[in-house]
């Protein structure tokens, strides 16, 4: 395993409804891969009916868990993304989707440009997302190696970038971004 790269900074605010076992899986594997690549604040806001407690015993120990009870159908993300951002200790944050990975390099860069002052917000990515196809997807959760969606770019499908409050495959996305299928 290479070096962290130290982002003290920042805290990455993950929103998190469990609704297939794809999207357990996508959210480790997104906790997972910031884990091993950054020193940071990662912290995983759960809202669901209740708490069966499932993601926070496999969640790494590090990541910040908080869970609230939600009765409504519809996940109304920017009311829990600004509970969540009301309660942040650093000075930048990373609205961060369970379903999505972005290339190290990506996210220094934009870091970077906030600490600069040179952004206010920042996309990691080119507004460019991926569709995984399902074989590329269980390779990637296999060998945890970014590099081989990076290599396989062509094999996958342009999809539009996610509307907030759309019906979405829970899926992956790397910036080009890399959606992973069911």
């Amino acid at each position: 395993m290479g070096k962290k790269i130290n982002l003290p900074d920042l805290t990455f605010f993950i929103l998190y409804r469990q609704d297939t076992i794809e999207r357990v899986e996508n959210i480790l594997l997104a906790t997972q891969y910031l884990i091993k690549n950054f020193k940071t604040n990662i912290e995983v806001l759960q809202c669901d009916l209740f708490n069966n407690g499932i993601l926070k015993k496999l969640l790494d120990k590090t990541v910040k868990f908080r869970f609230t009870e939600d009765n409504d159908p519809i996940l109304f993300r920017t009311n829990y993304i600004n509970r969540m951002i009301e309660n942040c200790h650093t000075p930048n944050i990373a609205i961060w989707d369970a379903d999505v990975i972005a290339p190290v390099l990506q996210i220094i860069l934009a870091v970077e440009l906030l600490r600069k002052g040179e952004a206010d917000f920042v996309y990691p990515y080119n507004r460019q997302f991926l569709d995984t196809t399902p074989i590329l997807r269980k390779l990637f959760l296999k060998e945890r190696k970014v590099e081989i969606l990076e290599q396989n770019v062509l094999e996958m499908k342009h999809i539009l970038e996610p509307i907030e409050n759309s019906v979405r495959q829970h899926k992956f996305h790397i910036n080009k971004s890399f959606n992973f299928t069911k």
